[in-house]
């Protein structure tokens, strides 16, 4: 069966002008025309190649409906740019644009909003901006309030409203118009854990109804949790485009490189990273003790690794994660409501024992992290940083990602 494109862009560009103000740029004008040596002469295709930057050059991909695309890459590699081109804020310098069905897009805190007008208010202005109805509006109003959880404060003034109540407002909004293709940008990280997590099991339900969905974010862990391919973006053009697990891998490699220069470029210790927590020595071993790189399904093992810190790290969450060869998290281990206020040292070792893993056969790749009591900033975090090979238990005829413990009972 063929997938419906949702999204298509085809060789998209978009220069800006640097100008130092309206006036500024004017009176420069005003002298050139001025000038005795220019008397004559045509300034309407005059362009200053110094005076230009491109924000995106020759950006070309294809989107399907439930698909979900993370684009990703440093500050100014035209992230949010792109965004604003998908959602006809501004148009693309060249190249073609075609975009099949609604929009919905959370592209920055406040967006379409109206400080002086109540809650209530801006979702009938916002909704009207995004493409609903009045009556759309009034049948979905209570839908967006209880997902929002401002009900206290519907009836507010907006200026009154923090960012993250702006946030779980343009939210609520965007993905209650039943969009075809929804655009969110980074703006997500000024929620609490508890709406990111709302949020993300929102967008897993929209993807499941056949929608398009392009995600920015800073989050490596949010862009490989709910999408299936990435972008990564340096400098306007596309670095690397296809599997999330090999984009994320290339921008984290550029990232550790640019990371060492500017440490070796400054003695003092400007930079907090993952360079102050470091994790290492990461192995599998059986219940002897004895590091292993395969094990068989629904065998006994231990996950260990060392680690050292130069920094305090306190009331701090573990987690350990499998992933199979299909780049999907198919189990996830947290210290979180097993171990409270864990507290590392300058260094140790930390062991996760598994009594029954019930992996199915195939190739699983392990992920460590190192959070902070709210779960959001990661101290560590190391993609794919061991491999174990899981093989199929003799006794047993299985399929599918999980092997769990039965019997059969034939009367």
């Amino acid at each position: 069966m063929m997938k419906t494109i949702a999204v298509k862009l085809d060789n998209i560009s978009k220069k800006y002008r640097i100008t130092q103000g309206g006036l500024t740029d004017a009176w420069d004008m005003v002298k050139k025309r001025l000038s005795p040596s220019n008397w004559g002469k045509d300034f309407s295709l005059e362009i200053d190649p110094e005076r230009e930057i491109w924000a995106l050059k020759d950006v070309s991909f294809e989107l399907n409906k439930g698909d979900s695309l993370g684009v990703i890459g440093p500050n100014g590699a035209g992230k949010t740019t792109l965004l604003k081109i998908l959602s006809r804020i501004t148009k693309p310098t060249s190249g073609n644009i075609k975009v099949r069905g609604r929009i919905g897009a959370l592209i920055e805190v406040g967006a379409g909003f109206h400080n002086e007008l109540t809650g209530r208010e801006n979702i009938f202005m916002n909704g009207s901006i995004l493409g609903m109805t009045r009556i759309e509006i009034k049948d979905k109003f209570q839908e967006i309030v209880d997902f929002s959880g401002i009900n206290k404060f519907i009836d507010m003034p907006l200026k009154k409203y923090s960012s993250g109540m702006r946030v779980r407002l343009g939210f609520a909004i965007a993905i209650h118009i039943h969009p075809d293709v929804l655009l969110i940008d980074e703006v997500l990280a000024v929620g609490d854990a508890e709406f990111q997590a709302k949020c993300f099991k929102k967008m897993s339900e929209l993807l499941s109804s056949d929608i398009a969905l392009i995600l920015v974010s800073h989050h490596m862990a949010h862009i490989s949790r709910i999408c299936n391919k990435a972008i990564y973006l340096r400098n306007g053009e596309i670095v690397n485009y296809g599997k999330v697990t090999d984009v994320v891998k290339s921008y984290r490699d550029y990232s550790i490189e640019v990371e060492d220069i500017s440490l070796e470029l400054s003695s003092a210790q400007s930079v907090v990273d993952q360079k102050l927590l470091k994790i290492h020595r990461v192995s599998v071993t059986n219940l002897f003790g004895e590091q292993i790189s395969s094990i068989k399904s629904g065998d006994s093992c231990c996950i260990e690794f060392a680690y050292s810190s130069s920094i305090k790290c306190e009331d701090c969450i573990i987690t350990i994660s499998m992933t199979s060869t299909y780049d999907r998290l198919h189990s996830h281990y947290s210290s979180k409501g097993q171990i409270d206020n864990v507290k590392l040292r300058s260094n140790g070792v930390i062991r996760l024992r598994i009594p029954y893993l019930g992996l199915a056969s195939g190739k699983w790749k392990i992920s460590i992290g190192i959070f902070d009591k709210d779960y959001i900033k990661p101290f560590a975090w190391e993609w794919f940083i061991a491999e174990l090979d899981v093989i199929e238990s003799e006794e047993d005829n299985m399929h599918g990602r999980f092997r769990m413990p039965h019997h059969w009972l034939i009367n």
